[in-house]
């Protein structure tokens, strides 16, 4: 059962916890919403592994971990690192300390 929208009604202002404006802007796709929302819950429960770096931080991740956690995105290792590495070509998230074993911060 679902809510009911009018002609008039405004869109929903969020989609996870993204500004549906801004996800409409950067042209993030579903499943780039769901990995970012793995992210920000993951980082929320606190057992996320971080490093300081310039002042900022900056999160590990492992592709393994991710797949483990998220069955639902049906997808493999090489299409995972396509997913990130779209957002990372839309600025949505910043990767240090090279590609194998990096961090990420999450800009939006």
């Amino acid at each position: 059962v679902g809510t009911k929208y009018n002609k008039g009604d405004k869109m929903r202002n969020f989609i996870f916890e993204f500004d549906q404006q801004v996800v409409l802007r950067l042209g993030l796709k579903l499943n780039e919403l769901l990995f970012l929302d793995y992210v920000a819950q993951f980082i929320n429960s606190g057992h996320m592994r971080y490093k300081f770096i310039s002042g900022k931080r900056y999160y590990r991740l492992t592709y393994k971990k991710i797949l483990e956690d998220l069955p639902v995105l049906k997808i493999k290792e090489r299409q995972l690192r396509n997913l990130i590495a779209s957002l990372e070509e839309k600025g949505v998230i910043t990767r240090i300390n090279g590609k194998r074993f990096g961090y990420w911060k999450v800009n939006i």
